[in-house]
């Protein structure tokens, strides 16, 4: 993360690199980031999660949120945990980084599809 920050320059209308939560993942031997300033909270069980028991039988449960981070925090993540990150005016950022070249494949605001 310390590489690939101090090296990171943002796209034009992004904000300050602390103002956004950080998410990196490994996958294919590159590293991507998900830059977001919302704040996921956990939803409830009716959202469609479960927990197998020890019975074999399946609860509802509250489920967890993935893009918990609060802005100026980062982490690494697993990749099925990675968040995908979009708003209005760059307030998302994406990157995919190659950690061998050291260098940036990409950096882009992650604006909705609408």
């Amino acid at each position: 993360m310390d590489e690939i920050e101090a090296n990171l320059t943002l796209p034009k209308g992004a904000l300050r690199l602390e103002r956004y939560a950080r998410y990196y993942t490994e996958e294919s031997g590159r590293v991507h980031g998900a830059y977001t300033i919302e704040v996921e909270t956990e939803r409830g069980a009716d959202f469609g999660c479960d927990t197998i028991q020890v019975d074999d039988t399946l609860k509802a449960v509250p489920c967890p949120a993935i893009a918990d981070l609060r802005p100026g925090h980062r982490r690494w993540v697993q990749f099925r945990d990675y968040p995908a990150v979009a708003a209005e005016e760059c307030l998302a950022v994406q990157i995919m980084y190659n950690p061998l070249a050291r260098s940036f494949e990409h950096v882009e605001c992650a604006t909705p599809n609408y």
